[in-house]
């Protein structure tokens, strides 16, 4: 009964621990997959800005500012024209790219913390590790230890016994006791 009793805790505990870190997982996993739906989203819009021919927004508008002054001051007004181009398509998608260059930073850090957690509840949530410590199993004993019947009947008895003479002396009492009145109403 003991090992049954032991074993039924551990699983009654797995169980509750187990429907918990499911729960867990399910919050965790929406959040991880909201994370991967942005950053899969942002991607996808810095690619299209790269193709318009924003790759790097700082060392680029360095480069171009430098290339359309070197140009200016040669005289080199087609190359000024077309370096003027590329500024202005920098500065038109610039903004855009250094804002969501930044942001997927920030959504890329908050994944990888989201991940760690939602490996942490997904072990949680599929484990089964047992929560108690067997050092011996119980068994029944070869003689019982206590109450022994013989002290039960032996304590039975003397009290069935001491009753008795309580009642019986308690009757004779009771006849005394009425015998006394008898003879004072004589």
């Amino acid at each position: 009964m003991a090992n049954d009793i032991a074993a039924r805790h551990d699983t009654i505990k797995n169980k509750i621990q187990n429907e918990r870190a499911t729960e867990g997982f399910k919050i965790v996993e929406t959040e991880y997959n909201r994370l991967n739906a942005e950053i899969k989203l942002m991607t996808d819009s810095l690619d299209k800005i790269r193709l318009l021919g924003v790759n790097d927004y700082v060392s680029q508008s360095e480069v171009l500012n430098r290339a359309y002054a070197e140009a200016l001051a040669k005289g080199n007004q087609s190359g000024a024209n077309a370096v003027k181009v590329q500024l202005d398509n920098l500065s038109k998608y610039g903004g855009i790219y250094m804002e969501l260059s930044e942001n997927l930073e920030l959504f890329l850090k908050q994944r990888a913390e989201i991940k760690v957690k939602y490996d942490q509840v997904k072990i949680d949530a599929e484990s089964n590790i047992p929560h108690k410590m067997v050092v011996n199993y119980a068994y029944a004993s070869d003689k019982k230890t206590y109450p022994k019947r013989l002290y039960i009947t032996i304590g039975g008895g003397f009290a069935t016994f001491c009753m008795c003479i309580f009642f019986i002396i308690g009757i004779e009492n009771w006849r005394r006791y009425k015998g006394t009145i008898k003879r004072i109403k004589n």
